[in-house]
């Protein structure tokens, strides 16, 4: 580790507490702060901002000196989410119904630094209950029903800055990346496939990228990190051979270009376990089958490359470099 290099740490929290602890190779308390009811807390992606929520309020702190930021006085927030730059964060509070009947804006955009309630929404589910944000942060987006919303960070004031509108639409995904893409997926209707499509943010009328399919209950979305690729991993809830109790999985790859897609290969039966894309956006890595599970590495052609065995494991991480793999 260089003098450059900022520290690692790490965070955990007791009945009473949130402890800061530093990582490699002091592995120090840094930090106690006497907090009781810690219910969620969680660092901003670029690791400079730290926060939690407790019954009370919000606080937010500088990772590296511990000092307090912000504490937004919102209570009973039992979700939150910074954006990707740590410049925004998102709280989630459980809807109730008022005694006047008025709506209950549960969902709120704050700015950081100031602690100033940007604008709010009503979320009803927990589910996908965030907002998801653009790599630069200058759009958010949220699906209602039938729709994509999308709203410029600058221009708030002004509501709904474009709409994504498609009939039955089921999830959605922002790409990283600079020139950012949405995925959506729209379920099986009737004898109808289910379809994911791509289309750029700055152009809905006609998708870059397409793939049907059947089989698909429910999907998992996961791009790469340049926004150029994504990996579709449906599931369905029963097994219709009876083969697993776990439902039947199914893994699909899309180009952003539009000129490529397919059904991954996979060559041993049963369940997909995890997918992880290596932060070289060239690779990606499949645990699959009956346990012991077999493990794949696949090139950004969804061609297999490298055979990583069969071993009873069922998680694969890649290194922030891309160098070296966890697998358990």
């Amino acid at each position: 580790m260089t003098s450059t290099s900022p520290p690692t740490q790490f965070t955990y929290r007791s009945f009473n507490n949130l402890v800061l602890v530093s990582g490699h190779p002091n592995y120090q308390h840094i930090q106690q702060f006497q907090d009781p009811g810690v219910k969620t807390f969680q660092y901003s992606t670029n690791n400079k901002y730290l926060g939690w929520a407790t019954s009370e309020s919000v606080k937010i702190i500088d990772a590296k000196t511990t000092e307090i930021v912000t504490e937004l006085l919102k209570k009973n927030v039992v979700e939150i989410g910074f954006s990707p730059k740590g410049n925004y964060i998102s709280t989630w509070e459980r809807p109730v119904k008022s005694q006047d009947n008025s709506v209950h804006r549960n969902l709120i955009i704050w700015e950081v630094v100031t602690g100033k309630e940007l604008i709010s929404f009503t979320q009803k589910t927990q589910t996908n209950w965030n907002v998801q944000w653009t790599e630069d942060e200058s759009f958010f987006s949220r699906m209602v029903t039938g729709e994509v919303h999308f709203y410029d960070t600058n221009r708030l004031d002004k509501g709904i800055h474009n709409k994504l509108r498609l009939e039955g639409v089921g999830d959605f995904s922002l790409s990283p990346g600079k020139s950012p893409s949405i995925s959506i997926f729209i379920p099986e209707k009737n004898s109808a496939p289910a379809i994911v499509r791509i289309y750029s943010i700055t152009n809905f009328n006609s998708p870059l990228s397409q793939k049907t399919f059947y089989k698909a209950d429910k999907i998992q979305m996961k791009w790469n990190d340049l926004g150029t690729n994504l990996l579709v991993l449906t599931s369905t809830d029963v097994d219709k051979t009876n083969k697993s109790y776990y439902g039947e999985n199914n893994l699909y790859f899309l180009s952003v270009a539009g000129n490529f897609d397919c059904r991954v290969n996979l060559d041993k039966e049963g369940p997909i376990h995890d997918v992880a894309w290596s932060p070289t956006s060239k690779e990606f890595i499949v645990i699959y089958g009956y346990m012991p599970a077999k493990a794949t590495l696949f090139n950004h052609r969804a061609d297999p490359i490298h055979d990583l065995g069969i071993n009873p494991r069922n998680t694969v991480r890649y290194n922030a470099q891309g160098r070296h793999i966890l697998y358990y």
